[in-house]
């Protein structure tokens, strides 16, 4: 029997790495499962702060009850996206349904993306800094023009 939760606030979460060794059961992708357990039709994505639709059930941390199944959007179950990683103060929606899971060995074993709170100075956005001194976003600090004038002529 799954544990199901509909959660009663807004619960912080983050993106769990490694969850490709977790399949969903024959016939299902994780939405459709999601959608087949709990008689829920998708929506929004999950995230608070995203108004996009909800095309994947994603593996996610939700503090206080571990490893679950949401309904998020493609942008944000992607692995890069450090709006979702641990350490963004991501938060789901209130009244969103998670099934709980079982962490796998990949799970357990994947090297995490822990973001520190680096927030660009312009922007305001999390990022990863290449360097522990930047403190601008590629975006904002305009390095792929940089680049281009560091390497020279592409003649």
């Amino acid at each position: 029997m799954e544990e199901i939760f509909k959660l009663d606030g807004q619960f912080p979460a983050w993106n769990i790495e490694g969850s490709s060794d977790d399949i969903p059961p024959k016939g299902f992708s994780w939405i459709s499962w999601m959608e087949h357990i709990t008689g829920k039709r998708r929506g929004r994505c999950s995230y608070m702060d995203c108004n996009e639709y909800a095309t994947c059930g994603g593996h996610i941390w939700v503090k206080q009850i571990g490893c679950c199944i949401a309904p998020i959007c493609s942008g944000c179950n992607y692995h890069s996206n450090s709006d979702r990683q641990q350490g963004s103060n991501s938060t789901l929606r209130q009244g969103i349904v998670v099934i709980k899971r079982n962490m796998t060995p990949g799970m357990l074993t994947s090297a995490r993306h822990i973001l520190q709170n680096n927030k660009c100075v312009d922007c305001n956005k999390n990022f990863i800094p290449k360097k522990m001194y930047h403190k601008k976003c590629d975006s904002c600090s305009g390095v792929y023009f940089h680049r281009k004038s560091i390497i020279g002529s592409w003649d």
